[in-house]
């Protein structure tokens, strides 16, 4: 990864604050810190283009597809287990990163990612439609959430450091939300037609430390492979049969505890692997990001059969 003051050389050479806050990001590294970054806006708006020039400007001609990009669960957390000193992770689509599963699963895969990125001196960069929709757990750590009103314009801003709040992000969108309320209401009083997505972004620039201005990625081979990865991944997500749905789905639909499924999934894999007998309820099940489905009309079936036995 270039140095604070090679990349301070080259935002003074180009005048292109992408290396200004390359160099922001790479001071707070070498304070010892974790820098998980969340790049947002709707679809088509160029949040890739901006991790990846992001990603180039920290790391240069280091910068691989291989190392330091991934689409899935799956990917992120095996990567994360091979994370060299000094590195970029960019998470494409990363709100599939922590989804809720047990809380005691969840903190310990935080916990585990937290002492990670900050012992290896890593930047995480989540690309994710919407910076609400990251899991609170990760969401307090941003350091800097970056935000794209429209193609090839962006808007940094860093953290709000309030130590009398659990999550400051929280403090700044109530904080926001007020001042876009009043403008809105303010705007209709003068009989005016109020534009929100204007309106929105005046008042998120009032907090914004810099604006970002970035054009397409400059390799042309680089960014086909990149996109026909993230298709594959999003099209392997698509693919999930409409019958399989969540353990906490199922449980809620059929009435039957949690547990009870987590015990009929155990005893079906036992079986596939010939480590334990065929069981009473064989339940068919997926693994799809990291996250398990079950197959909701047999255990519909199973749930009336036990409901049966029970009257």
């Amino acid at each position: 990864m270039r140095t604070v003051e090679e990349l301070q050389e080259l935002a003074q050479k180009t005048n292109d604050p992408i290396y200004r806050l390359a160099a922001l990001i790479r001071a707070t590294l070498d304070k010892d810190l974790p820098v998980l970054i969340a790049v947002t806006g709707r679809m088509g708006r160029g949040k890739s283009t901006l991790a990846a020039e992001l990603a180039y400007a920290l790391l240069g001609d280091e910068l691989s597809l291989d190392k330091h990009f991934v689409f899935t669960r799956e990917q992120f957390h095996k990567r994360l287990r091979e994370l060299e000193k000094y590195s970029v992770m960019v998470f494409d689509e990363g709100v599939g990163a922590h989804k809720r599963k047990s809380m005691e699963k969840q903190q310990v895969e935080l916990v585990e990612m937290m002492n990670k990125i900050r012992v290896y001196r890593t930047v995480v960069i989540f690309n994710v439609p919407s910076f609400w929709s990251l899991d609170r757990g990760i969401r307090e750590n941003i350091v800097f959430w970056i935000y794209i009103p429209r193609r090839g314009e962006a808007l940094v801003i860093p953290r709000p450091e309030n130590p009398l709040v659990d999550d400051p992000w929280d403090m700044f969108k109530n904080m926001t939300w007020k001042i876009i309320v009043d403008e809105i209401e303010s705007t209709i009083k003068g009989g005016d037609i109020p534009d929100y997505n204007d309106i929105a972004e005046r008042v998120v620039s009032s907090f914004a430390a810099m604006r970002l201005k970035y054009g397409p990625y400059p390799d042309p081979e680089f960014w086909a492979e990149y996109q026909k990865r993230s298709e594959k991944a999003k099209k392997e997500i698509d693919e999930i049969p409409k019958d399989y749905v969540p353990i906490s789905l199922a449980a809620s639909l059929t009435g039957l505890p949690r547990r009870a499924i987590v015990d009929m999934i155990a005893a079906t894999r036992n079986a596939e692997l010939k480590l334990a007998p065929e069981p009473k309820y064989r339940l068919p099940y997926l693994v799809v990001n990291n996250q398990v489905r079950v197959h909701l009309p047999t255990l519909q079936e199973i749930a009336a059969k036990l409901r049966a036995q029970d009257s």
